[in-house]
């Protein structure tokens, strides 16, 4: 796993860490990446306060060589807090009272933060307060996962495939599955606008359109989700519901493939689980053309192109964000259908198969799913159709091709920090972008 630019001070390994992502204090080479004496001890202090590391008694050597004896005990006290509020959610008890256990298990962790910091900084009470209901739903969602791995419903691993509609996700997870990775018993077969079938769960998309429902969506217009979604009651339900459907949809224990492409938004609240140690996790990106997205949305679904690239836009920037400090690989509707084999062969190099064209895998014609008539739009010869027909549409659609040159670029830096510039720009400017002529 490697961290981006922004994984270096100590606010960014609290963040993530508040927001449930545990998986960065579980993995050795993110600590050694962490060049800076203080934000390494800081990464390592975390590391022993993550849900999954309580459960050992033993600490970390290191950590204990740069702690101080009060400060072992201050350290020693917060786990103990933390696992009362495991406890707590575990049995049952009252919301009140498991969120009074979390408030002083945060209050046990800015005490030992202020014995580690000679001069306590005002950024650290400010986040604790800030992501407290969002930590408390990430350590709810740890013990359902946990729940459920005592039970033997969790796999062993999941690839997630993401990207928005009409990408090429069905093509690359047919392959996938080809290339021996457990499908759902319960795929959606094929149609005219996708004759090869789309590999998505009937069950786990029915539980997904129901929780839109719920917050008063579809898949459609799910850039406009109400504000702390991802920490309401009917998403708690869809998280533990979702994480059961695994044994309910997949005969295999082992390595499974899931695709559905509300999880580019939707994604956020199964963090927690997926990354708390409890199973392996890793992500295929795939990107396409807006233009060629927005016009096969036209004529598949009937939805207009102000609104697909409205949702392309959303979705992009949504999975690449949620994924960005995870093992993943990102590529374009247009490489997997020029190279297929690469394709996969970088999936199979994620999964730490590095002989790649060793038959270790059950079908070596796997590639043979892709079929390169699955491009049947093609964005040179729609960008001045779409603009003749609707002026207006250009700001808007300048900027997704922006957001597409970015993710597509290979230097993952530059693109990470490109990205977030980006996503500055649309939370600032998405108004404005939605009616800007190429004169304006």
């Amino acid at each position: 796993m490697m961290i981006n630019n922004h994984l270096k001070s100590e606010c960014d390994l609290l963040g993530l860490y508040l927001l449930g992502r545990w998986d960065i204090f579980l993995n050795d080479d993110v600590g050694s990446q962490i060049e800076h004496k203080n934000a390494a001890i800081f990464y390592r202090l975390l590391c022993e306060l993550t849900p999954f590391r309580i459960q050992e008694n033993s600490l970390n050597p290191l950590l204990i060589n740069s702690l101080s004896s009060v400060q072992l005990f201050k350290l020693q006290s917060c786990r103990s807090r933390l696992t009362d509020v495991v406890i707590a959610i575990s049995s049952g008890y009252s919301d009140s009272r498991i969120r009074l256990k979390a408030s002083t298990f945060l209050e046990y962790l800015m005490d030992i933060l202020r014995q580690y910091f000679l001069d306590y900084p005002s950024w650290i009470e400010h986040l604790v307060t800030a992501y407290q209901p969002e930590f408390l739903s990430s350590v709810r969602s740890y013990v359902c996962a946990h729940a459920y791995a005592i039970a033997g419903v969790l796999p062993s691993k999941v690839t997630i495939v993401l990207g928005m509609h009409r990408s090429g996700t069905s093509a690359i997870t047919g392959m996938l599955h080809a290339s021996g990775l457990g499908a759902p018993i319960d795929a959606l077969g094929a149609t005219e606008s996708n004759p090869f079938g789309y590999w998505e769960s009937s069950y786990l998309v029915e539980l997904s359109n129901r929780l839109l429902q719920d917050l008063d969506n579809h898949w459609s217009t799910m850039l406009d989700l109400p504000c702390k979604w991802s920490i309401s009651s009917p998403v708690a339900q869809w998280v533990s519901d979702y994480l059961r459907g695994f044994s309910l949809v997949f005969n295999s224990d082992n390595h499974l493939v899931i695709k559905d492409p509300r999880l580019c938004l939707l994604l956020e609240p199964l963090l927690p689980c997926l990354h708390s140690g409890l199973l392996e996790v890793d992500y295929v990106l795939i990107t396409r053309s807006p233009i060629e997205v927005v016009a096969s949305l036209k004529k598949s679904e009937g939805i207009d192109y102000r609104q697909g690239l409205n949702l392309w836009i959303v979705s992009v920037l949504s999975s690449e964000r949620l994924t960005r400090q995870s093992h993943r690989i990102m590529t374009t509707f247009s490489e997997l259908l020029a190279n297929p084999r690469r394709v996969l062969n970088s999936c199979r190099s994620m999964w730490g198969i590095h002989d790649v064209d060793s038959a270790l895998l059950p079908s070596e014609n796997a590639t043979d799913f892709v079929d390169a008539d699955l491009r049947r739009q093609k964005s040179n010869l729609i960008r001045e159709k779409i603009l003749s027909e609707n002026p207006c549409l250009f700001g808007l659609l300048n900027f997704a091709e922006r957001v597409f040159d970015v993710v597509s670029d290979d230097d993952c830096l530059e693109r990470a920090l490109q990205l977030d510039h980006l996503r500055h720009e649309w939370n600032q400017r998405r108004d404005d972008l939605q009616s800007l002529p190429a004169n304006a």
